[in-house]
């Protein structure tokens, strides 16, 4: 019966995603859709045009307001050149409509104000030295033929044609547009760079190949060093001699009587000691995310744009956000309310963006807490002192910490204390910590069908008699009730209007428009969809919308029957790893920071159980995910200096993006048969342990190379 299920519900993974893969392609969808972030030059903060980068410091770029209007001025008194630029994903030999307003002043020297691809500079399509003090619109057309990044430049004066005076643009768009929309008389620019314009250099190419060794040198050392316990007798004793299960942590400075009297503590037990050891390995996590915290600005735009929600919260409010920012639906409540405080501080850009960062690392630090204080009950401190420390100093965990600007970081906190509580039959408080996780970051919902099921198991075997209502089962359903309850009254500072004009669920409306929003196949992830060359590209059929819903449903079904073969629980780390692996691989509108999401869970449950192949996908996972982000900020050139400019997004068809995405779904349809194996075969691959020394290992193992030869 089982196999019949598990083959019943892996073809369903398989026909559903199949039909929504081709459902959703649609090679239209990209006609008439807006790649100009900013340009009408509205998001304005700190001196910085969110989306843009500029390229003089000489020269004065500002917003000038008219009326209700926002346009970017560019006003040089020197005689010099300065720019503005951003990039735009474009397809190869597509035509796309390049549109612009100017207004210019009276120029000094040869300059002009004009229009330009940083790809090839030396073609300007629109010129102009003055426009008599009056408005007007530039517009050509332009097939790029062997590049699918276009990097647009508003431009005042050249490097050889310097000049002063004033320009001034607004409503600067790129769409692609049919061929046969090209007005009768325009000509179509066949376009062609003559060189790479990512932002990079030999900084931020050596910070990419450092960290990646680090996370491969980072697994392969823990992995060592996992070995060597497990050759021990008291692998499972904690530091101070402690069974596993003892959850005294002990005192320091508890008073000795007897024969301890005469014992001095001595620098050894005070190591040794819980709460030493936590302290240690929570100023380790601090330490390296500090790094990026002072070194970097976040995530360049990305950045701004959150210290620009923050602002304009000061001003409107949370209950005011969602009318101000009319149709923007990607920043949770949760997300509202850390943006509401920061924007009260009154901080300036520099500042603000480090204690947005903060609240990342604090996250950080608590998944740290969890992960030692779980090991140690079940397996000693020992162990979870290791796999804590790993997690502290995974460059994919510390770049979450100390750079990302969204809050993943605390999500996988939230998460992760959810499961704990949930496996530990904390009832009221799992439904509080998932409450918590859903309103910071719809994608938590994942794990609401696996703790309903798990609760409804519980609630099942709490009595003999179903007619029994005990202490455990009213908790069971009070506290779910009271989960949806929370979620409403947490949604409601957002939706307060909404909710006086009658729309009464409009907050919960609002967190699940973060995903159903998105029309994009996938944004810069390893995944199945990068892999056939969907990157940045959106799909206009509704159907896709619905089917990828209903292979998520199909996931969630399969993953929870693999739970009842052996009804252990710890095993849903492993089955939680799973769900979040395979949406990240196999669904759509999914970006770079999903693979992140399961990393945790994995290193939990190898730190549990001992599973070799689990704790291996964990480190293939890190060093995935770690390499698709690492080749963003390289390309974005994020990683050499405090940058504001926006992610320089893989092409659709980006070789590194296609080759990484093949071994990230390879990988994933590994872990799938893992997890299955574990779960359905009691297929435990244990990691061994490693008696002698080092040295005698390595010797032996070459002489073992011999012999075979």
């Amino acid at each position: 019966m089982k196999k019949r299920l598990f083959l019943i519900c892996t073809l369903l993974l398989v026909v559903v995603l199949a039909i929504f893969a081709f459902a959703a392609c649609d090679k239209d969808s990209a006609f008439g859709v807006e790649l100009v972030k900013n340009g009408d030059f509205a998001t304005f903060y700190e001196s910085k045009f969110s989306g843009w980068t500029t390229m003089s410091s000489q020269v004065s770029f500002s917003a000038v307001t008219d009326g209700e209007n926002r346009y970017l001025q560019i006003k040089n008194d020197s005689d010099t050149f300065a720019w503005l630029k951003q990039s735009v994903s474009v397809e190869k030999n597509a035509v796309y409509k390049v549109s612009a307003k100017m207004k210019v002043s009276a120029l000094t020297s040869d300059g002009s104000a004009h229009i330009s691809f940083a790809e090839n500079e030396s073609v300007d399509f629109v010129e102009y030295r003055t426009t008599n003090g009056e408005w007007v619109e530039a517009v050509f057309y332009v097939r790029p033929r062997n590049t699918d990044v276009l990097t647009i430049e508003l431009c005042l004066g050249d490097t050889d044609k310097t000049c002063s005076g004033t320009a001034s643009f607004d409503d600067v768009s790129v769409v692609r547009v049919k061929e046969s929309e090209v007005p009768a008389g325009a000509s179509i620019v066949n376009f062609h760079k003559v060189r790479n314009v990512q932002n990079v250099d030999g900084a931020g190419l050596a910070f990419e190949i450092v960290l990646i060794v680090a996370t491969l040198c980072i697994f392969v050392a823990a992995y060592i060093l996992l070995r060597k316990l497990y050759a021990r007798n008291d692998v499972f004793v904690n530091f101070d001699n402690t069974a596993s299960n003892d959850r005294t942590p002990g005192n320091l400075f508890a008073k000795k009587s007897g024969e301890d009297k005469k014992q001095k503590t001595s620098f050894a037990d005070i190591a040794k000691n819980t709460w030493v050891v936590l302290g240690g390995l929570l100023l380790v996590t601090f330490a390296v995310r500090l790094v990026l915290l002072l070194t970097t600005y976040g995530l360049g735009a990305n950045t701004t744009v959150m210290l620009q929600y923050a602002t304009v919260l000061k001003i409107q409010k949370v209950s005011g956000f969602v009318a101000y920012y009319a149709g923007l639906s990607t920043v949770s409540p949760g997300t509202l309310y850390v943006l509401a405080a920061l924007g009260s501080t009154g901080l300036s850009a520099e500042s603000a963006s480090i204690l947005l960062r903060f609240v990342n690392v604090l996250a950080d630090m608590a998944t740290v807490s969890i992960i030692y204080f779980y090991g140690k009950k079940y397996v000693g401190n020992r162990l979870s002192t290791l796999f804590a420390g790993l997690y502290a100093i995974l460059p994919i965990a510390f770049f979450f910490g100390g750079m990302n600007t969204t809050f993943e970081s605390v999500l996988v906190a939230l998460m992760l204390a959810t499961v704990v509580l949930m496996v530990e039959k904390k009832y009221l408080l799992t439904y509080l910590l998932l409450t918590l996780s859903v309103v910071m970051d719809v994608r938590a919902m994942i794990l609401l069908p696996i703790v309903v099921t798990y609760f409804g198991y519980m609630y099942y075997r709490d009595a003999q008699s179903l007619k029994r209502f005990t202490k455990n089962r009213a908790m069971i359903v009070f506290g779910l009730v009271g989960a949806f309850v929370l979620a409403y009254l947490l949604s409601m500072p957002v939706a307060i209007h909404q909710i006086a004009k009658g729309d009464a669920f409009f907050g919960f409306k609002y967190m699940a428009s973060q995903i159903t929003s998105s029309t994009l196949f996938v944004d810069n992830a390893f995944n199945l969809y990068a892999m056939v060359g969907m990157n940045g590209k959106n799909y206009a059929s509704d159907a896709a919308t619905y089917l990828n819903a209903a292979f998520v449903c199909v996931l969630e079904v399969f993953v929870i029957s693999l739970y009842f073969k052996n009804r252990n629980r710890q095993e849903w780390f492993l089955l939680v790893a799973l769900v979040f692996a395979v949406v990240s691989i196999f669904t759509l509108k999914t970006n770079w920071t999903y693979i992140f999401l399961s990393i945790a869970f994995m290193l939990v449950y190898a730190m549990i159980s001992g599973e070799k192949r689990v704790y291996l996908v964990a480190g293939g996972y890190s060093l995935l995910g770690f390499l698709n982000i690492a080749q963003l900020l390289f390309k974005s050139g994020m990683l050499a200096s405090k940058t504001t400019s926006n992610f320089v997004d893989f092409a659709s068809k980006d070789g590194f993006l296609i080759a990484f995405s093949v071994f990230t779904v390879l990988l994933t349809g590994y872990f799938v048969y893992v997890v299955y194996s574990v779960t359905n075969n009691d297929k435990i691959v244990d990691i061994k342990g490693l008696e002698g020394s080092l040295k005698d290992n390595f010797k032996n193992l070459f002489k073992r190379k011999k012999e075979e030869d």
